[in-house]
This record gives structure tokens, sequence and C-alpha cells, in this order.
């Protein structure tokens, strides 16, 4: 018996049993039985920690399952963000490339129109010297018949003087002279 109670003590102090099983165990009074309740307790006790740790092995494989699919879940969810967040900047871009485009456009409108007022300028001062050059030689032209009027006018006036000359009837007969009325 005593060989039973030191082998029922190893067998715990090593884990190969449950103290329920020892406390059992010692209630035997028969050695040959006891052995056997001794052997059946310990593979009993070996196929409940296999058992626990097979139940521990499950349950960490579905841990684990979870875990990647979270995680593939997760990397999905990153995917979409990331695709989101491209194509929101794509359409951003586009948004920017539009409204460079229409202010291109505007300002080149505005340049048109500034480079036709020039165009529109200079071709007035274009023809401005050509109006002055006109309106100048239209003045020439007044003035050379002002002064060939005046010619005419001067050349009828002069026959007219020789038309006046006295034809030697002018004398005063109340002899009145000029002696008198000479340059001062």
């Amino acid at each position: 018996m005593n060989d039973l109670k030191d082998t029922l003590q190893v067998g715990l102090a090593n884990g190969l049993i449950d103290i329920d099983d020892a406390i059992d165990i010692r209630e035997v009074r028969n050695l040959k039985t006891a052995n056997q309740l001794l052997k059946l307790a310990k593979r009993k006790k070996f196929e409940r920690e296999q058992q626990a740790n097979q139940a521990n092995i499950q349950a960490q494989a579905e841990a684990n399952q979870q875990n990647q699919q979270m995680a593939a879940q997760m990397e999905m969810q990153k995917s979409q963000v990331i695709a989101q967040s491209e194509k929101d900047l794509e359409g951003y871009k586009a948004g920017l490339a539009s409204k460079a485009l229409i202010e291109e456009v505007e300002l080149k409108k505005e340049l048109m129109a500034l480079e036709f007022e020039f165009a529109l300028k200079l071709k007035a001062a274009e023809t401005m010297p050509n109006a002055r050059d006109d309106f100048q030689e239209g003045r020439k032209d007044q003035r050379e018949l002002l002064k060939e009027n005046n010619k005419r006018e001067m050349h009828k006036e002069k026959m007219s003087a020789s038309k006046f000359e006295s034809s030697g009837n002018d004398t005063t007969r109340s002899g009145v002279g000029l002696g008198n009325h000479g340059p001062r």
C-alpha cells in the first residue's frame, strides 16, 4: 500500500492524475484494482488534456482564421479607400485642369480683344497721317486757289484801275491847288 501511496504522490506531483482520482484510488483496498484505477485515471486525464489541447488548438485556429478574415477585410477596405481617394484625386485634378483651360481661354479672349483694339488703334494711327497729309494737301490746294483768285482779283482791279485813269478832263475849274498839301 505504501507503494500505491508513493505512486499516487508522484502522479499528483507530476500532474498525471487529479486529486479527485487520487482520493478515489486510496479508498480501494485491493492493490491490483487500485493500480488499474490509477492507469485508467491517468489515461482519462491524458485524454481530457488532449481534448483541451485540441479545443485550444481549434480555438486558436478559429481565432487565427477570424484574424485573417478581418485582416483581409481591412485590406479590402483599405484598397477601396485608396481607390476612392485616387478617383477623387483624379476628379479633382481633372477639375483643376478644366478650370485652368477655362481661365486660359478667358485670358486668350482678353488678349485677343486687346490685340484687336491695338490693331484698330494702329490702323487709325496709320490712316491718321494720311488724313493729315490729305488735310494739308487740301489746305494747300485751297491756298493755291485763293492765290489764283487773288491774282484774278488783282488783275481785274488793275484792269478797272486802268479804265479809271483820267482821260485829261480832270482839271478843277475853281482853281483848287494841291500844292499846299504836300508830304510832311
